[in-house]
């Protein structure tokens, strides 16, 4: 048993020197930052969709916000039915809405061309869509196989730092990257929508606006002022979350008549009351509030009512 046991031991002591004469692997290089394209938007695409159902309808505007790279978005335009046009009406939808939105927009953009009023429908960037929330390049996972190696403060011989890499002043990945509100992106595209109005040689532009697209068609007048927008209609208007100047404020300072139109319920007879105090203080004559019953799947009443106003009566 012990000559066998010295027979075994100089083959374990050869078996452990190949063991530690075998080179070791080679460390896994680190994984270069993998670039992620921003998504589109969800207004976007529901916008494609938009322009392949209504192609002879379908414009495509350009809004360039005063902070920020210009950008394309769709309208939907459809001519008056009659010789001559009283005018542009310009839908501004809410938030989560199409320019086709069926409650509202797509059956007032449809039946007001009867009337003799153009109509274009906006498509309104989505909400939470600043370039600072958008897709930023993926940051490798773990550290380097070599950090626990080499100091931080170290410096390799003889070699200089990278130049950085070459960037857009707009791109979203940088820091100092200018950023473009929603708010000044809406602005923007009220601004394409009027200057596509003076190309049709409008008489008059009328700005209708529903839930908070309502708020931002009045934000808009309120702080532009574009002489040529005679009138505002308030469909349903509400306050967007965390946004401010309040609607009233900017219900009252209207220079043109205002339609605001809202359907009766404990919440919105709270906020219509505000709005109309508002006008009151301003004495604002020329503003006409108008309550309804609630009546869901009545297009046929809401439109009667835009008509009504707009040929001059209550």
């Amino acid at each position: 048993m012990a000559a066998r046991t010295w027979l075994l031991l100089p083959l374990a002591l050869l078996a452990m020197s190949v063991r530690a004469e075998e080179p070791a692997p080679e460390a896994t290089p680190a994984q270069p930052a993998v670039e992620r394209a921003p998504l589109p938007e969800r207004s976007t695409l529901e916008a494609s969709t938009l322009a392949s159902a209504y192609p002879e309808q379908a414009r495509q505007l350009e809004a360039s916000p005063a902070n920020g790279a210009g950008e394309q978005f769709l309208a939907l335009w459809k001519p008056a039915n009659a010789p001559t046009a009283r005018g542009v009406i310009v839908l501004v939808p809410g938030t989560g809405e199409s320019a086709d939105w069926p409650e509202v927009i797509g059956p007032l953009r449809k039946r007001l061309p009867d009337d003799g009023w153009h109509t274009l429908s906006l498509t309104l960037p989505d909400p939470a869509s600043d370039p600072a929330t958008r897709a930023r390049p993926a940051e490798p996972e773990g550290p380097s196989p070599d950090a626990d190696h080499k100091p931080a403060d170290e410096e390799a011989p003889d070699s200089e730092p990278a130049p950085p890499a070459e960037q857009s002043p707009n791109d979203p990945g940088r820091d100092d990257a200018p950023e473009t509100s929603p708010a000044e992106r809406i602005a923007a595209r009220l601004d394409a929508a009027l200057a596509f109005a003076a190309e049709q040689q409008a008489a008059t532009v009328v700005l209708l606006g529903h839930g908070s697209g309502a708020y931002w068609a009045a934000r808009y007048l309120a702080e532009r002022q574009p002489p040529e927008v005679e009138r505002l209609a308030l469909i349903e208007a509400r306050q967007p979350a965390a946004v401010e100047p309040k609607l009233a404020g900017l219900a009252a300072a209207q220079e043109g008549p205002v339609l605001d139109l809202y359907q009766r319920s404990e919440r919105t007879d709270a906020a219509a009351r505000e709005r109309r105090d508002a006008t009151r203080r301003e004495d604002r004559s020329d503003y006409r509030q108008i309550g309804l019953a609630p009546a869901a799947g009545d297009p046929e009443r809401l439109y009667r009512r835009v008509r009504g106003w707009l040929d001059g009566g209550p």
